[in-house]
C-alpha cells in the first residue's frame, strides 16, 4: 500500500510534574490493501510507557497495542479488512515522551504489514 500523505502530530498534555503527550500519526491511503499490523518508530530519547494506550483510531477496526522495543509500538488489528484507496487512517498513542534534546531531525518511521507479516509499505516522515 502506497500513503498520498502524511501528517505526523503532537498534542501536548502535563500530568504533574512529568510531561506526557499525545501522538497522531495521519495518513491517506492511495492504494487498496489488507493492514493487520502497523509498526510506529519513534526517534531515539522517546520514552514510551510499558503499555502505549490507543487513545483512539480512525480508518480501520478495533486493534491494541504493544511496545515491541524501546521506541516500537506496534498496532494489531483485530479483524483485518481490505483497506480502500483514500482512506484516512489516524492513529492517537498516549503515555509516550518525548526526547529530551530537541532537534529539527527527528524522524517517525511506519510500516504497514499483512497478516502474513509481509512489508506493504515503509515510510518516514
Amino acid at each position: 500500500m502506497i500513503w498520498k500523505s502524511w501528517n505526523f502530530l503532537t498534542e501536548f498534555f502535563q500530568e504533574s510534574t512529568d510531561f506526557y503527550f499525545n501522538h497522531h500519526v495521519v495518513f491517506t491511503t492511495s492504494t487498496a490493501g489488507t493492514i493487520k499490523f502497523i509498526d510506529i518508530m519513534f526517534p531515539d530519547g522517546t520514552v514510551i510507557g510499558a503499555a502505549p494506550l490507543p487513545v483512539e483510531i480512525e480508518g480501520f477496526g478495533a486493534g491494541t497495542a504493544a511496545k515491541t522495543s524501546a521506541t516500537v509500538i506496534r498496532y494489531t488489528v483485530l479483524s483485518p479488512v481490505s483497506t480502500p484507496e483514500g482512506t484516512k487512517i489516524r492513529l492517537e498513542f498516549f503515555n509516550l515522551v518525548n526526547p529530551t534534546v530537541p532537534s529539527t531531525g527527528y524522524k517517525i518511521t511506519v510500516t504497514t504489514k499483512d497478516a502474513g507479516g509481509a512489508c506493504n509499505i515503509r515510510e518516514d516522515s
